[in-house]
C-alpha cells in the first residue's frame, strides 16, 4: 500500500490544524506579564473588528503582536483565530480575576504582556501603578462568559 501526499489537501486541513495547535496551547498553559491598560472603543474596532453593539466595551482585551500574528494564509486580522467567539482571556490580579474577550493588538506589550481595557483594570490592581505583573491563560468564552468576575481557582 502507498500513501501518496497532496499538497492541495494539506491546504484545506492547514487551519483546521492551525486552530487544533492554539486549542491544545491554550489549554495548556499560564502566562505571567505585565498588564496595562487602554480607553477601548474610542472609534476603532480593534484588530478583531467587534461591533459595539455585540459586545460590552468594558470587557476587552489587547493580546501583544506575539500572540496576534498572522497565521498562514490568514491576510485579514478579522480572522485571526484568537478573533473567534470562542477565545477569552481570564486574567489574574491581587483583587481578582475577570474574563475577558481578545478585541485587539497591544503593539507596545512584551510577548506575554496584555492591555485590557481602563474599566478592567481597577477589578485587578491598583490603577495608579498603571503597570502590574499579573498571571493569565486562555478560557473558552462559551464555558466562561467574558465580563463575569470569577474567584481565583
Amino acid at each position: 500500500m502507498s500513501i501518496r501526499f497532496n499538497f492541495g489537501n494539506l491546504i484545506h486541513f492547514l487551519p483546521l490544524m492551525v486552530i487544533g495547535c492554539l486549542i491544545i496551547q491554550s489549554n495548556s498553559q499560564s502566562y505571567k506579564g505585565d498588564i496595562t491598560f487602554y480607553y477601548e472603543w474610542h472609534g476603532n474596532h480593534g484588530s478583531c473588528a467587534l461591533e459595539k453593539s455585540k459586545k460590552d466595551p468594558f470587557h476587552v482585551a489587547a493580546l501583544s503582536r506575539f500572540f496576534m500574528k498572522l497565521p498562514v494564509n490568514v491576510t485579514n486580522p478579522n480572522k485571526h483565530p484568537y478573533c473567534s467567539e470562542s477565545y477569552c482571556v481570564k486574567v489574574s490580579g491581587k483583587r481578582g480575576s475577570v474574563v475577558l474577550k481578545i478585541s485587539d493588538t497591544c503593539y507596545g506589550c512584551k510577548p506575554h504582556d496584555i492591555d485590557v481595557a481602563h474599566r478592567v483594570f481597577p477589578l485587578l490592581d491598583d490603577p495608579n501603578k498603571g503597570r502590574v505583573p499579573m498571571a493569565w491563560k486562555f478560557v473558552d468564552c462559551t464555558k466562561n462568559p467574558p465580563g463575569k468576575i470569577r474567584s481565583d481557582d
